[in-house]
């Protein structure tokens, strides 16, 4: 597999470019140069679900989640959802 090309890569790069606007914008110092896409499924509690975004007793597959770091360094969580 090509990761080159791949979808994920390309969300990967659109999320570290959003990220140094944002950086640049704010005068942060630091910039990722790492980015991982994690993907879940879950089900969703019947109970206080909506207060968390999600629909109450609901079954969510291929849930993302986009991490991104510095070299080397902490994981920070940029975006997640379909």
């Amino acid at each position: 597999m090509d990761f080159k090309d791949s979808s994920v890569t390309l969300r990967c790069r659109q999320l570290i470019q959003r990220s140094d606007n944002l950086r640049k914008a704010n005068d942060i110092r630091h910039y990722y140069t790492q980015c991982m896409i994690l993907y879940s499924d879950f089900h969703s509690p019947v109970e206080g679900a909506g207060d968390l975004g999600f629909d109450p007793d609901y079954e969510y597959k291929d849930w993302n989640w986009c991490l991104a770091r510095t070299d080397g360094g902490k994981w920070h969580l940029l975006d997640w959802g379909y």
